[in-house]
């Protein structure tokens, strides 16, 4: 939990890849980098990262891997994500309980968060009061 009692995911550095060279041959560019705005997002074996995020001297941050809590993220949505700064509803992420849930993955101040769907409002009930129930006698 954060400061304000909201939750906070730490995608960390596992299954990034590490500093690596980009061949704009082999690399496919899905679009201008929505942090720095210089450089382009490529496609890498493990991840969707910035140009100015691998190499040296980084002068980005933006990384997405492309496994994100067991589910796998397909570059569409990435492209969603950099150009609109949210994707679609994703469904069959996997908690640290191991719990199925849904949410977008939104960018904010340069960091991949979640936001949730809102949940929608069960009727209620009517429960039979004994008031009720003489007045209908």
């Amino acid at each position: 939990m954060g400061a304000e009692k909201k939750p906070q995911f730490d995608f960390g550095e596992n299954g990034l890849d590490a500093e690596q060279k980009i061949d704009k041959e082999k690399h496919e560019a899905l679009g201008v980098c929505p942090v720095c705005r210089k450089g382009q997002v490529y496609i890498l074996t493990r991840s969707f990262a910035c140009e100015n995020a691998i190499t040296a001297p980084k002068t980005c941050n933006f990384r997405v891997s492309k496994n994100i809590l067991s589910r796998e993220i397909p570059k569409e949505e990435v492209q969603k994500l950099i150009t609109t700064g949210k994707t679609d509803l994703l469904h069959k992420f996997i908690s640290k309980k191991g719990r199925a849930f849904s949410a977008y993955l939104k960018l904010e101040n340069g960091k991949i968060g979640f936001e949730f769907e809102e949940k929608k409002q069960r009727a209620k009930k009517k429960i039979a009061t004994p008031r009720a129930a003489a007045t209908a006698s």
